[in-house]
């Protein structure tokens, strides 16, 4: 046996080691979170891929020289998938319209007041395709639909240079939310975060989807705009590992 190389291959398997922890402490130290050691469960990256370069061809041709709708001064987009069909459609901030029941102290959404005064439609109401959900785009939600994860209210944004969202959750932690990513225009400045820490989602045609019923934030500490396709989805058949709406039920049936 030869104790030499055997010496030789654990030593540059602990340098290795050194150097993947002294860039993860780099990267906590630059943009201020904690490197996962639970990636899944912050980002959960799917088995299919897309073409990354007919995205970003038809973002800069299509999308891009359309009016931004700001939700935000740091987020805002374009609709891929609406309830009345054109792209400006989708973000109401409907998220200011929960509120304590106060016969029974429960938070609700008050649906109602939301749709009267910012026209508020419930995200499973937006699947109309809109002017920037045409061409190869359409394909992308279509292949979506072929592995029967019911997209719908589909987007595109942004999230400006140096901008972030605050610490939030989308809807009510009971509730089984889910959103796919397909990042389009990244940095290592961008991260999505939630309790398990932070992960940079690679921008190379890959899709990952997060819980959003979870407290999150997404940041982005780089020089240039974050841009992301984002939409619901539902996963009934068992594609992602962390993220079916069968082991919401069966969390929530035990912590109820």
């Amino acid at each position: 046996m030869d104790y030499q190389e055997i010496y030789d291959n654990l030593a540059d398997a602990m340098k290795m080691r050194a150097q993947e922890t002294f860039e993860a402490d780099q990267k906590e130290k630059d943009f201020g979170w904690k490197i996962t050691e639970t990636p899944d469960l912050v980002a959960e990256k799917l088995p299919f891929k897309f073409d990354i370069e007919r995205i970003r061809e038809y973002f800069n041709r299509v999308v891009k020289p359309l009016q931004t709708i700001w939700q935000s001064k740091q987020f805002g987009g374009w609709s891929i998938l609406s309830a009345n069909g054109d792209y400006t459609d989708g973000f109401q901030q409907g998220h200011k319209y929960f509120r304590k029941d106060e016969e029974t102290g429960k938070t609700i959404f008050d649906y109602e007041r939301a749709h009267r005064e910012v026209g508020f439609e419930y995200p499973s109401k937006h699947i109309n395709l809109t002017q920037v959900g045409t061409e190869y785009i359409a394909e992308v939600i279509q292949k979506i639909k072929d592995y029967q994860l019911k997209p719908h209210r589909a987007r595109w944004t942004v999230i400006t240079a140096g901008g972030e969202t605050s610490w939030h959750r989308d809807g009510l932690e009971k509730d089984y939310s889910i959103r796919l990513h397909i990042p389009v225009i990244s940095n290592p400045g961008a991260a999505f975060i939630n309790d398990y820490g932070g992960l940079h989602m690679i921008d190379d045609g890959s899709c990952y989807v997060v819980a959003v019923n979870k407290m999150h934030k997404a940041v982005n500490l780089g020089n240039e705009d974050r841009i992301h396709i984002i939409m619901d989805v539902i996963d009934e058949i068992g594609i992602s590992k962390h993220h079916q709406l069968a082991q919401h039920r069966n969390n929530y049936l035990v912590i109820s």
